[in-house]
């Protein structure tokens, strides 16, 4: 005789096309018998129809998304940076403004008739720019809205000095050190540059949430696990 479960194993490997472990008459005469197993198989049967037809499940191409976080988290990374070097720049900015306010000339020499001899109202307009220059560097590391318009003027300020110091060099009216003393514009110019393009330049990040923290949609399994594993074979 043949038991229910010995049938159900033997009856789902000849669905699978694997060796039955009781002889197909015996497993026929049990059907015949046996209204529960004819009901199993046509459940059984029904379902590796489905798969068949349904075939393999392809989940949905991720490497874009994935790619797009590593991106993300890359250019946050360089933002940091930037708007660190652009705050770093800023202090050292009012650093020299204060310097300025104390007393320190930074190369500006008192003899008569020299061009880079000290004034005080030159003195004091070049601490105000130094002091707007610095506080504006500072507040577009923080604020990054305000680092279009902090560009624009540091850039046509930039040109203009640039252009002043270099006449000025030529004709011996400033010191090396007083022209060295501008490099902190320079490089604040090319922070407040890298900050705009982060934020104009790139595609826009939502606020709130970043690409890394997106949840990742993962296709469920859709592979039929096998019915009864058959390890014996008829006798």
């Amino acid at each position: 005789m043949v038991n229910c479960e010995v049938a159900r194993e033997a009856l789902s490997a000849r669905l699978d096309g694997e060796a039955q472990p009781v002889l197909a008459h015996q497993l026929d005469a049990h059907l015949r018998g046996c209204r529960d197993c004819r009901e199993w198989l046509i459940a059984a049967a029904a379902q590796t129809r489905h798969i068949a037809v349904a075939g393999p499940q392809r989940g949905p191409d991720l490497t874009e998304q994935i790619l797009a976080g590593a991106r993300a988290r890359a250019a946050g990374t360089a933002s940091l940076w930037w708007r660190g070097g652009l705050i770093v720049i800023g202090v050292g900015q009012l650093v020299l403004a204060v310097a300025q306010i104390a007393g320190l000339d930074f190369g500006m020499v008192h003899t008569e008739g020299h061009g880079a001899a000290t004034g005080a109202h030159l003195l004091h307009e070049s601490t105000a720019w130094l002091v707007a220059l610095g506080v504006a560097m500072i507040a577009a590391g923080f604020w990054t809205v305000a680092a279009v318009g902090v560009a624009a003027i540091t850039g046509a300020y930039t040109v203009a000095l640039v252009g002043y110091v270099a006449v000025d060099a030529v004709t011996g009216q400033v010191t090396v050190s007083r022209a060295l003393s501008h490099i902190p514009i320079l490089l604040g110019l090319f922070f407040v540059l890298l900050v705009v393009r982060d934020r104009f330049g790139s595609p826009r990040r939502g606020r709130g949430s970043s690409t890394a923290d997106t949840a990742i949609p993962w296709p469920e399994p859709g592979r039929r696990d096998h019915l009864r594993p058959v390890n014996r074979t008829a006798a």
